[in-house]
């Protein structure tokens, strides 16, 4: 494990670290109140720079599908019930029906299905050496 910066900027006092762990890189920032001194957002990054593929010669892109977990919520809408009524007319009593709308209370729960792209060599080609952004390096056959 071995720090890789310190860094102070910008009107507030952002801090930020950066441990390298193997080809692992992780970052924490935290902005810092001048005054206060409070923390008052941090976040912890996570990066691998040498392990992705970028867009670039040689390189095919398919779509993969992220299912997201499913949300659940609780709402209200609109049911119809059906109310019989009577009432009078030339001298009779008539009925019908009538459509009432309540609001009524159900819970949702949604699932979601996220499209990422996904970045690989084209046939015919690798990633010489891992660190490189592309897929320079021909494969041959005999």
């Amino acid at each position: 494990v071995e720090p890789v910066s310190l860094a102070s900027t910008g009107p507030h006092t952002r801090r930020m670290a950066a441990v390298k762990f193997g080809t692992v890189i992780y970052v924490a920032t935290s902005v810092l109140g001048l005054a206060s001194g409070e923390v008052s957002s941090s976040t912890l990054y996570h990066m691998e720079p040498y392990t992705k593929l970028h867009p670039g010669r040689h390189v095919c892109t398919t779509d993969k599908q992220v299912s997201q977990p499913s949300v659940k919520r609780f709402e209200a809408y609109r049911k119809p019930t059906y109310q019989s009524y009577a009432h009078r007319c030339h001298n009779k009593i008539c009925r019908g029906v009538r459509v009432v709308y309540e609001t009524a209370y159900r819970d949702v729960s949604e699932s979601r299905i996220r499209r990422e792209p996904s970045y690989h060599c084209c046939p015919g080609w690798s990633q010489q050496p891992k660190s490189s952004l592309g897929c320079n390096t021909p494969v041959c056959s005999k």
